[in-house]
């Protein structure tokens, strides 16, 4: 067992409780934070406040969505010091250092970063896909999402990503105090797994902001599904950049606001069962 595994994703930490009853100390779970930072070539990238699980996802993902890498094949050997929490990291070329002096600081949870150049980029060529996806199909995907974190219903504290391929329900689910690193991971894995990412749903349980929306443009993801509902900016991105963006899915409808055209709805006389 290694350090990371002897913190884990949650801590018991003493607080008190205020209720009808009266106040009374109490053990509570709260969800791990750790800064980690992700170092490529000997150049510091950026310090993620992230659960300390999954990081190796995590690492490619981030450098994936954030214009870093293109590929996964350009990151070699990655190291997790759970001491010092740096993830040293081998590129097969040097990252821009222009580039990283371009960082967007986001609305995430905590400080949410990503580069100039990835919105700039993900806004030249809208988004083509043959990939439908049906009613059903998503509300089942919302009521797996509702359920599918036992590290939430432990903490209160967490959000929850995960890929669907073409509908059907995700083989992984990740998790993260942020709701752009719980992306990340989801993302890596796909990339390390060679997932298709263009016949994918990204299921995410937190709001969809500018940020969420890019990682998923730069991913090839077409299709977007949050319990909670997106800002506008990523409302009028997606419709410029060819996203299907669903947004209040939590198993009984759901609203899309960008490219509607990719979900199929329900008739009363189908009867058969979706994936």
């Amino acid at each position: 067992m290694n350090k990371t595994d002897e913190l884990g994703p949650v801590v018991e930490m003493e607080a008190t409780r205020y209720s009808a009853d009266g106040v009374s100390p109490v053990e509570v779970n709260v969800p791990t934070e750790v800064p980690v930072t992700i170092v490529a070539n000997d150049t510091e990238v950026a310090t993620l406040m992230c659960t300390p699980t999954d990081l190796p996802h995590l690492v490619l993902g981030f450098l994936f969505s954030a214009g870093v890498i293109r590929s996964k094949e350009e990151l070699g050997a990655c190291r997790v010091d759970p001491v010092r929490w740096v993830a040293e990291c081998e590129l097969s070329r040097d990252p821009d250092v222009e580039l990283l002096n371009r960082r967007v600081y986001t609305s995430g949870c905590g400080k949410g970063v990503m580069f100039a150049n990835v919105a700039e980029l993900a806004a030249r060529r809208p988004l083509t896909t043959a990939l439908t996806v049906t009613s059903r199909q998503i509300d089942r995907l919302a009521s797996a999402l509702q359920g599918a974190s036992p590290l939430y219903r432990r903490t209160r504290g967490i959000h929850t990503a995960a890929l669907s391929e073409a509908g059907s329900l995700p083989t992984a689910w990740f998790d993260d105090v942020g709701r752009h690193n719980a992306v990340d991971k989801a993302i890596g894995h796909g990339l390390a797994e060679g997932t298709d990412l263009g016949a994918c749903v990204l299921l995410s349980s937190g709001r969809t902001s500018s940020e969420i929306l890019h990682k998923a443009r730069r991913a090839g993801i077409p299709v977007v599904m949050s319990r909670s509902v997106p800002t506008h900016q990523s409302v009028l991105r997606a419709r410029d950049m060819g996203v299907t963006l669903i947004g209040r899915a939590k198993g009984k409808g759901f609203v899309v606001y960008a490219h509607a055209e990719r979900v199929v709805p329900a008739t009363p006389s189908s009867g058969s069962p979706d994936r």
